[in-house]
């Protein structure tokens, strides 16, 4: 609690101090049993996933912006864009993270790596849908403005930054200004041209002219395939490049033969080595490779090091799972699950899928021996007695210890692909959406009850899982 009210503190005074506002009247609610952070002109919740993170200052940030939105507009928004909303917002937090955390690098590579999967133009990012593309969208929108801001108002060259570069700290009020230009103007366009200095429609023009030329395409950025790509980066033997097509596509075909064909499109881009990877990094994700890092990942694109690992299977099968639970239970499109680490399922089910199918890859492509794997998950899950129905979040599973209970939720899901089959696995995920429960989903999918398959699975546990 002391910490959230420094940290709290800390971002008032920065707004505060920096453009000139008295703080407003507002209470901060923090409930561990929310999923998300929200705000509204008096109030911010903070919902458990955020406290305790070492970068709820951003958050707070964020959030405190959008009191400060109501607030100066004098809670008459004039019907503003949730791009220019949620884009000002982000912003306000990429500056706050570079003050406190000096942050700015990877911040502003999620702006751009998230803006680049956008199709859709920034002018119609008027409501919420997923991913969410006001937010980072409109984080780079309301950049460009304070720059050609500061541009309009000074001696200096306009020219907004190219994907993996720095947000530098811009000495320009105009996206506060926006908000109190608000009261005074008839539409939110005339507050735009005031605070900015240009109209709605030549920055429209102008921002998606600069998205066209400083984004540079790769696969699946420019074209209409929705299939998963392979692209290779740097120097890699002729061999080496077909032993790892064989991988790729070994991937592909188990998914699409064992598991039901789930739907997924993205790009992975394999790396000879360290420099490679750090050559293609900003064009792809938008920021630069971590000296540390084996790769750069989320559920469209990923750049991998062959060097770190030159057996791949457990990357690309990784990649097409978390592709294809993105598009059949996109997480905006479920209800929160009080009580789990995860909307979509608990964490020994959501983390038990993850693991059943990595290891089918790796059986399958002759990595590993299945009677080898499933040797050391009976070993290790049998050093815990803790009941699987207890798994729901990470805390949880942190006291079983990560080895033992990694172990226990596939042999869980290995049970449920038994009695349902293969293809029931990802069943779950398309019916998620539309049911009122993640136990409903899983009666409909596996054909067993949650309770029922509890209490199973508890005997065949008890008969080491060799019943």
């Amino acid at each position: 609690q002391s910490e959230l009210r420094n940290e709290m503190e800390r971002v008032v005074a920065f707004f505060a101090e920096r453009y000139t506002i008295k703080p407003p009247e507002f209470v901060v609610v923090v409930d561990s049993m929310q999923a998300r952070a929200a705000a509204s002109d008096w109030r911010i919740r903070i919902g458990g996933p955020f406290i305790g993170s070492p970068l709820i200052g951003g958050t707070l940030a964020h959030e405190y912006f959008h009191v400060l939105q109501w607030h100066l507009s004098q809670g008459d928004r004039r019907g503003s864009p949730l791009w220019m909303i949620e884009g000002s917002a982000t912003y306000a937090e990429g500056l706050y993270a570079l003050e406190w955390y000096g942050a700015a690098d990877a911040q502003f590579g999620w702006w751009w790596g998230s803006s680049r999967r956008i199709p859709a133009a920034l002018r119609d990012l008027t409501e919420s849908s997923w991913p969410n593309a006001e937010y980072p969208l409109g984080a780079l929108a309301t950049d460009w403005l304070v720059r050609w801001s500061v541009a309009a108002n000074s001696n200096v060259q306009f020219s907004p930054p190219a994907p993996g570069g720095l947000v530098g700290w811009m000495e320009d009020d105009a996206y506060v200004d926006f908000f109190r230009h608000l009261p005074s103007s008839e539409t939110w366009e005339e507050a735009l041209e005031g605070a900015f200095g240009i109209t709605i429609d030549d920055f429209y023009a102008a921002f998606e002219a600069y998205r066209s030329d400083v984004v540079l395409p790769i696969p699946h950025l420019a074209d209409d395939v929705d299939e998963p790509i392979l692209v290779f980066a740097g120097e890699i033997p002729a061999e080496t490049m077909d032993r790892i097509r064989e991988q790729f596509e070994g991937v592909g075909e188990l998914f699409r033969d064992r598991f039901g064909d789930p739907p997924a499109d993205y790009t992975v881009v394999v790396a000879a080595d360290y420099a490679a990877a750090a050559s293609v990094a900003p064009e792809v994700f938008g920021e630069h490779l971590d000296t540390a890092s084996c790769a750069l990942s989320d559920p469209a694109y990923s750049v991998e090091i062959l060097t770190c690992d030159p057996t791949l299977v457990r990357q690309f099968t990784w990649q097409h799972f978390t592709t294809a639970v993105e598009r059949l239970a996109p997480i905006d499109s479920l209800p929160p699950s009080p009580g789990s680490s995860d909307r979509r399922a608990p964490l020994w089910l959501h983390a038990g899928l993850v693991r059943y199918v990595r290891d089918a890859a790796r059986a399958a492509l002759g990595v590993e021996p299945l009677a080898d794997i499933r040797r050391s998950h009976t070993g290790l899950a049998e050093l815990t007695a803790q009941p699987l129905r207890s798994l729901r979040t990470y805390a949880d599973m942190d006291g079983a210890g990560w080895r033992v209970w990694d172990s226990l939720t596939f042999l869980a899901v290995e049970w449920l692909a038994d009695h349902a089959g293969e293809p029931a696995l990802f069943e779950y995920y398309r019916l998620l959406p539309s049911s009122r429960s993640w136990q409903e989903a899983f009666a409909g999918a596996f054909g067993i009850g949650v309770d029922d398959f509890y209490a199973a699975f508890e005997a065949y546990r008890a008969d080491g899982f060799t019943s």
